[in-house]
């Protein structure tokens, strides 16, 4: 299977997964691509799909969480339900521990729902919570974590909608109201006992900046939680990939660099380093150049050494963490981001 951006999206392709929009099923897998669906999908700013092609029979892509669990989690943040909301942390931070060292994040799974801020807002968990194992993090702290995550931008419930999708520039009475919804989303936490201290806290703390140019109370490097780190740095990846009315999306490659080049200044760099972990560079689907030259595609991730992937070239599979003395060097073929 290969994930094809919105805009390549053919007539007559066949869906390798079911096609989401929210909690509602728009297409099933193993179905025809209509002319009409794809301009249902490019009006709901989906990002692309997952179609069939001659390579799915060896191609692995796992899945973090089910899709039950995934809509299960939305109507949650929907309805503002924080005892559910609790509940399904606990869910999440199981599934993904029991895959243990093998969780790899391939964000074109994650981009495949709607752009909605209940979809940012689990994927945040979902990476928050992979970034918050490979810190050894106990189970109750993954559980604040997740649930934490989920609700980091509740605050934006206060927030008008003519602010938060205004395309242009904010005014500076904007961007204050924009910069009090951490602080709104505190508020509306704080009298909720199902709701950790340590969750509450990401709420108020995922727009700190470890410099302490953040907000909303300038706090710095270690004045700033644990849980607020990760999830500012999960947080922040998942808006660049992300088209907005105010910005382009970037492509993951720019958006890794971002993260890299903010250590030290927005980003704690050992929080930056454990994410990146189990960010996958090169996507199932993806065409790369290795470096003696082949064109090969790739057909899985390997955890732990997400930028070599086992690619399929001439006939074979190659595992490129087995074998050191080739590299992939360039994307160069349908990807989404490295087009």
């Amino acid at each position: 299977m290969r994930f094809v951006r919105t805009n390549k999206l053919q007539a007559g392709m066949i869906t390798a997964r079911p096609i989401y929009h929210g909690r509602d099923l728009m297409l099933n897998a193993n179905r025809s691509i209509t002319a009409d669906m794809i301009t249902s999908l490019k009006r709901n700013d989906f990002s692309g799909i997952y179609v069939y092609d001659e390579f799915s029979d060896i191609e692995k892509l796992g899945e973090l969480i089910d899709e039950g669990l995934r809509r299960d989690c939305l109507q949650a943040l929907e309805h503002f339900d924080t005892d559910k909301v609790q509940f399904f942390a606990n869910d999440i931070v199981d599934s993904l521990s029991k895959m243990g060292s093998d969780i790899a994040i391939d964000m074109n799974q994650l981009s495949i729902y709607d752009q909605s801020t209940y979809e940012h807002s689990l994927n945040v968990a979902l990476t928050s919570t992979a970034c918050g194992i490979g810190m050894g993090l106990s189970n109750d702290r993954l559980v604040r974590l997740a649930s934490g995550a989920m609700l980091h931008d509740c605050g934006k419930q206060a927030i008008p909608h003519s602010i938060l999708n205004k395309p242009g520039a904010l005014s500076e009475e904007e961007r204050i109201k924009i910069e009090r919804h951490p602080q709104y989303g505190y508020d509306m936490l704080y009298n909720r006992e199902e709701i950790h201290p340590e969750s509450r806290a990401i709420t108020l703390c995922h727009h700190e900046n470890w410099d302490g140019s953040g907000y909303p109370k300038g706090l710095c490097e270690h004045e700033i939680p644990l849980l607020a780190r990760i999830v500012h740095v999960a947080d922040v990846y998942d808006a660049l990939l992300r088209k907005r009315a105010y910005k382009d999306k970037f492509s993951q490659t720019e958006s890794i660099e971002y993260l890299m080049g903010g250590c030290g200044t927005l980003f704690d760099y050992d929080v930056v380093t454990t994410f990146l972990d189990y960010i996958v560079v090169y996507p199932v689907g993806c065409e790369v150049r290795l470096s003696d030259g082949r064109i090969g595609r790739v057909v899985a991730n390997t955890p732990r050494h997400i930028e070599r992937p086992s690619v399929y070239v001439d006939g074979q599979v190659l595992d490129l963490a087995n074998d050191m003395d080739l590299l992939s060097l360039l994307v160069v073929g349908e990807v989404g981001e490295e087009e």
